[in-house]
């Protein structure tokens, strides 16, 4: 029986899952790495695609929602920037790169913040882990102000799953992924007039990532 087997994350709750994959998976070892790899170049592009979707931020403030350990955080200039995390272990390595770093332990699909507060919140990469993910989205329309984005990224897992098999790193399917959201699971919780931009981390069909920017008046109820 596999790790990922023993651990057993689909019957798990959020905080004792975020604990445990933190133990496996340590986010910085790959994006502090000095050394090349795919992985590193495929978040290297995802990290880019969604800066660019932000455009300038130095009067906005900003939440980074599933902050993990700070590296995407530490990237964003802003005239406030927040982050929310409930893996207390990936909070502690923040402090590396975010000494001052205003990052909550906390879930997502209950933030501790007042209503209307951000003007953009980034979810990159995190639904997938969540359980009732739903909940989040609520949040995020009730955190953001009238005229906010949020920015939403998640995997293709199809093509994250042939990758992996391409390279043999098994499982195949992260076993923390236990929702498969894709775009008909995105227009579930959005308006039909919601894109403002969909554009995949390359022009490619055969991309790995999605990432969207949507305003908050397109976030359904």
């Amino acid at each position: 029986m596999t790790l990922f087997k023993r651990l057993n994350f689909s019957s798990r709750n959020n905080l004792d899952r975020a604990e445990s994959y933190a133990d496996i998976v340590t986010h910085n070892t790959v994006y502090l790495s000095n050394r090349p790899s795919l992985l590193k170049w495929i978040h290297g592009k995802r990290f880019e695609s969604i800066l660019s979707f932000m455009g300038d931020t130095s009067d906005k403030i900003i939440l980074d929602a599933g902050s993990g350990e700070g590296y995407f955080l530490s990237k964003i200039k802003a005239k406030e920037k927040y982050g929310i995390e409930i893996s207390k272990k990936r909070v502690n390595r923040s402090q590396k790169i975010l000494p001052d770093g205003k990052i909550t332990i906390g879930d997502i699909t209950h933030l501790p913040f007042k209503n209307k507060k951000f003007d953009l919140i980034i979810c990159s990469e995190v639904l997938e882990h969540v359980k009732n993910y739903p909940k989040a989205i609520k949040e995020f329309k009730r955190c953001l102000k009238p005229n906010g984005h949020l920015i939403l990224s998640f995997p293709n897992e199809q093509m994250v799953g042939l990758v992996r098999l391409l390279i043999f790193r098994f499982p195949i399917h992260e076993p923390d992924h236990i929702n498969r959201i894709n775009n008909s699971e995105v227009k579930k919780f959005i308006s039909k007039s919601f894109i403002e931009n969909h554009v995949p981390i390359n022009n490619s069909s055969m991309c790995l990532y999605q990432v969207y920017k949507i305003k908050s008046v397109d976030l359904v109820d």
